[in-house]
């Protein structure tokens, strides 16, 4: 990994999966102020540098991790208590401002989102706010207003987006967990970007009450980790289901959608072609090429909607940065009929997806076309054709956050140095089984011989 990040006790006990921390914690071998004190330290020393963080609450998360370190000794700690996490800032937590990207100052929200309040239920203690693309209009990461975050794994490379600087709290070991949110793929896209897990729900499953919107009927709640273990053990807690075992079951059955897969660049079609093969040897899962032919107008649909449900909520675009003033004054000019057609046609598109989702466990591609592209680029060559930077990186996600199903991105290889996404796309309510095939996956991918392909710091064993 570039930038040469040193290796620290702070590090290795932010590198912790959730599960191990909670092992620790009830072991009564590392408290969780004691993991904080470490982990703001880690903070100090990586953030001027990769810059995910907008606020840190040093004397709220310390209250909260004394908090926590009293129900240890008392035996009535929740199921993530004491677990260190960031909170994109579209999300309000009580307190602190909620700037969703813009400068200028924010008053602090009164009450927590629902989603916040849950994990603060469950123990878990809230570190900070993290950096978006602004209004969350945006796949790229890039903030000129307030900074871009900088990718872990290469810092001359794109976050992704929109919510970058969860995953490179997350990426860079400075969290094990941070709550995003994923309108097109705003979670996927930088978990596959810098090498960690995201996870976006069904539609709803996730309460996005306190979550500022951009488009209502497309956005979701999600989730950013190290494993597929910790995005499990944080929704059974913030759902109260129990996580399903990774351990052995019946083969799956994996559709890969062959026009998403035959968009990507080469290396990363190997890349995800290498990581199903790892399942099929092993008996995990079968997967067969197969066609969508609807997706030909999935992004036209797409942008219909998202410009014009953005423009309904943000209705002055002059206030805001050029790239998302311009995508929100062409949504100013989506009439009330163009929208209603686009709806429609998601209803057809959605019935289509569910329809090609028979007799199969999950749909499959590439989470993006290319791995991270270069900060400032605005176009990419794939194999020989250029592409405008967004449609490479949210081509295959966002017809899934359209129709609200369950997706996730699961690290999977490298290209040219740089990680590779795999994307699972589950039946509507079968986050359960989608997370358990995905562990099950992750376990071969990361005990495969030869270099780890999920080694960004927050990903690694201690």
């Amino acid at each position: 990994m570039r930038g040469g990040w040193r290796l620290t006790w702070a590090w290795y006990h932010s590198a912790l999966t959730i599960r191990q921390m909670i092992e620790r914690f009830r072991a009564a071998e590392l408290r969780p102020s004691e993991l904080l004190r470490r982990v703001l330290d880690q903070v100090d020393q990586l953030d001027p540098t990769l810059g995910a963080f907008v606020t840190l609450d040093r004397e709220g998360a310390a209250r909260q991790a004394a908090v926590a370190d009293e129900q240890w000794a008392g035996g009535t700690a929740g199921p993530l208590c004491g677990v260190p996490l960031s909170v994109k800032d579209i999300i309000d937590v009580a307190g602190l401002p909620t700037g969703c990207g813009t400068p200028g100052d924010h008053p602090p929200a009164q009450t927590d989102a629902a989603v916040v309040r849950r994990l603060r239920q469950a123990g878990a203690v809230v570190l900070g706010k993290v950096h978006l693309h602004e209004l969350a209009l945006g796949i790229t990461g890039e903030n000129p207003r307030l900074g871009t975050p900088k990718n872990p794994r290469d810092r001359s490379r794109l976050p992704g987006g929109s919510s970058s600087g969860s995953a490179v709290s997350v990426a860079a070991g400075m969290v094990p967990l941070s709550v995003g949110t994923d309108t097109g793929g705003s979670v996927r896209v930088p978990a596959a970007l810098c090498g960690v897990v995201g996870f976006k729900p069904g539609f709803d499953t996730l309460p996005c009450e306190g979550v500022h919107p951009l488009a209502r009927s497309m956005d979701h709640v999600g989730l950013l980790a190290p494993t597929v273990e910790d995005i499990q053990l944080t929704m059974a807690a913030l759902t109260g289901d129990s996580p399903r075992s990774p351990g052995a079951e019946r083969r799956a059955r994996i559709a890969l959608l062959r026009p998403l897969h035959l968009e990507a660049e080469r290396s990363v079609r190997e890349a995800v072609e290498r990581a199903l093969e790892l399942a099929g040897v092993a008996g995990v899962a079968e997967a067969e090429p197969v066609e969508l032919d609807e997706l030909g107008e999935a992004a036209a649909i797409y942008r219909t909607i998202l410009l014009g449900e953005a423009a309904a909520v943000h209705q002055d675009p002059g206030s805001f940065g050029g790239d998302v003033r311009a995508l929100l004054e062409e949504g100013a000019s989506i009439t009330a009929a163009e929208l209603e057609r686009a709806r429609e046609r998601r209803e057809r598109f959605s019935a289509a997806c569910e329809a090609r989702l028979a007799g199969f466990d999950c749909l499959a591609t590439p989470t993006t076309l290319v791995p991270a592209p270069p900060i400032g680029a605005r176009v990419v060559e794939v194999d020989g054709r250029s592409l405008p930077v967004r449609e490479a990186l949210v081509r295959c996600t966002s017809p899934f956050s359209m129709v609200g199903l369950p997706a996730l991105s699961l690290p999977c290889g490298r290209a040219a140095g740089l990680p590779v996404g795999l994307q699972l796309v589950g039946r509507r309510a079968g986050e359960g089984q989608l997370l358990a095939l995905a562990a099950r996956i992750q376990q071969l991918i990361r005990a495969a011989p030869g270099p780890r392909v999920d080694t960004a710091p927050g990903a690694l064993n201690p």
